[in-house]
Formats: structure tokens, sequence, C-alpha cells
């Protein structure tokens, strides 16, 4: 996150509790979740991809 605050003034979050509270109150829970789609989406295919390659070098170091 970046916050870009001007000299002199105050920041807008005192701390990560204060900025997820202050976001449920102005967007709703479901602010919290922005993002979590595309997230899944790019992180689904690779996790599946790399657990069925990790099974198979098991598989053939078991062999050896």
């Amino acid at each position: 996150m970046n916050m870009k605050v001007e000299p002199g003034q105050k920041l807008p979050y005192a701390r990560a509790l204060d900025c997820a509270v202050k976001t449920v109150k102005a967007e709703g829970p479901m602010a919290l979740y922005k993002g979590f789609i595309p997230t899944i989406s790019r992180q689904g295919p690779f996790t599946v991809v790399l657990f069925v390659t990790l099974e198979q070098v098991r598989k053939l170091l078991k062999d050896f």
C-alpha cells in the first residue's frame, strides 16, 4: 500500500487494524476481498501444476 502524505499532515491510518476497520466502515466487508478472484485464478493453475510435477518427481526418485 502506498500512502502519499503531504509534509506536516497526519497519516490516514495508525496501524493495519485501523486501516481494516476504516475500510470496512467506508466500503463494506467485501472490500477486504478485492483482488481475491484474480489471485485465485492466477495461483490455482500454478499450484495444480506444481503439485502434479512434484508428485511425478517424487515417484521417479523413489524408484532410484
